[in-house]
């Protein structure tokens, strides 16, 4: 590992020691949080190395099909918090990507050339992502000798008939039965099992739910940081869900035992959209300046779960197929809307990551949407590779939160 990136990995893993040690010192639940987070890629790596079956994935709501087929995912979004400028000169001088490709997608494909050797080399994605995605990936099959995995799934029209919509759910119920051949080396899926999966993803949205709701009661006992890392483990567990059901329900508890009025002081509500940052120094600008993120629109969402009255394979279709966060911007605001309305939010944070070319046009219309509105917001080019965000950054997003107070 080069000193750079040393340094990167340290960088990032400070602000998570302050968020535990000093920030958070009053919360056990949110310590145990912060530990899987940390460990997570390292643990599920290591369990690769053992021999258990751990796939790179999304991360999102495919993971109940995972855990169903016997599987540990390993979301590959996480490898921003390894990612370097190292990862990203590979994509650049190897595979020779443009300097204006997302960062997101560099970082990826450097990271996994890196990694190769040491990680698990199964991959599994949905074509429905972003077509830089899947240009990557395809990369990552030829060059590396991943055994790779596309789910072609999409996302459902509001204004699809009837005849059609059964014809689509045919279709992913059949994709969706050879994913689960791939994930589990050929063996047919277990559909009570995938239920129970859905069972147990279902308990956990609602528990992150609870956390969220009792945050806008108590804003300062949970701060924007582990509130991110909350949402991110509710769909792949960190690779132990045990451990998250158990570290989310001390959590509940800590925050069912507080006062009226406890950790209680005023701030400036704000709901955040989009990517999932990975400069942690923006979470912490945005807590210092007052503010608190008590809404989120990111692709963890914690608003729906998985219909339990139908079958299992078609509540996982249905629910994959019907997601808002994941169709137009028209749909999205709407998803915003609500956040905005449940938190009281004064404004918004866009974020997405530099070279996203749908992200830069997604954040402009939004923009634009809540202008007409009347909500002020606040748009942030990240990167998604490790390291501090900018002076300049900082001071925009400071400045922002003091302008709502």
């Amino acid at each position: 590992m080069s000193e750079e990136k040393k340094k990167g990995i340290e960088a990032q893993l400070e602000h998570i020691r302050h968020s535990k040690d000093v920030v958070h010192k009053h919360s056990p639940g949110v310590g145990k949080i912060l530990d899987l987070a940390v460990t997570y890629v390292f643990d599920a790596e290591k369990a690769a190395a053992g021999g258990k079956n751990v796939i790179w994935t999304a991360g999102l709501a495919e993971c109940p099909l995972f855990y169903a087929c016997g599987a540990i995912p390993l979301a590959f979004t996480e490898m921003g918090r390894l990612g370097s400028t190292e990862a990203i000169s590979i994509s650049e001088d190897i595979f020779q990507l443009p300097r204006e490709t997302c960062s997101m997608v560099k970082v990826i494909l450097g990271e996994l050339y890196l990694r190769q050797k040491s990680t698990a080399r199964r991959l599994f994605y949905s074509s429905r992502t972003c077509e830089p995605y899947n240009i990557a990936f395809e990369l990552v099959r030829q060059q590396f000798g991943f055994d790779i995995h596309v789910d072609d799934v999409g996302v459902k029209p509001d204004d699809i008939s009837p005849e059609r919509y059964e014809i689509l759910l045919k279709y992913y119920k059949a994709q969706l039965r050879q994913a689960a051949a791939w994930i589990s080396g050929g063996k047919p899926l277990d559909e009570e099992k995938l239920g129970e999966e859905l069972k147990r993803y279902n308990r956990a949205i609602r528990k992150a739910r609870t956390i969220m709701n009792l945050r806008k009661q108590h804003p300062t006992y949970i701060r924007s940081l582990p509130a991110m890392f909350i949402l991110l483990g509710s769909s792949h567990y960190f690779g132990k869900p045990q451990e998250y059901e158990e570290a989310i329900d001390l959590i509940i508890e800590e925050l069912s035992a507080l006062e009226p009025g406890e950790y209680n002081d005023t701030v400036v509500p704000l709901v955040w959209s989009g990517a999932r940052g990975q400069e942690f120094g923006v979470y912490e600008a945005i807590d210092e300046a007052g503010g608190s993120v008590l809404g989120w629109c990111i692709p963890n969402t914690f608003e729906r779960g998985f219909d339990e009255t139908k079958t299992p394979l078609d509540a996982l279709v249905e629910f994959q197929i019907g997601g808002k966060n994941s169709g137009t911007t028209s749909q999205a605001c709407l998803v915003i809307e609500n956040q905005v309305k449940k938190s009281d939010a004064k404004g918004l944070i866009l974020y997405g990551y530099v070279g996203c070319s749908f992200g830069s046009i997604d954040i402009e219309m939004k923009r634009n949407h809540f202008k007409k509105r009347d909500i002020p917001s606040i748009a942030i080019d990240g990167t998604f590779q490790v390291g501090p965000p900018t002076g300049q950054l900082i001071t925009r997003v400071k400045a922002f939160v003091e302008m709502l107070s």
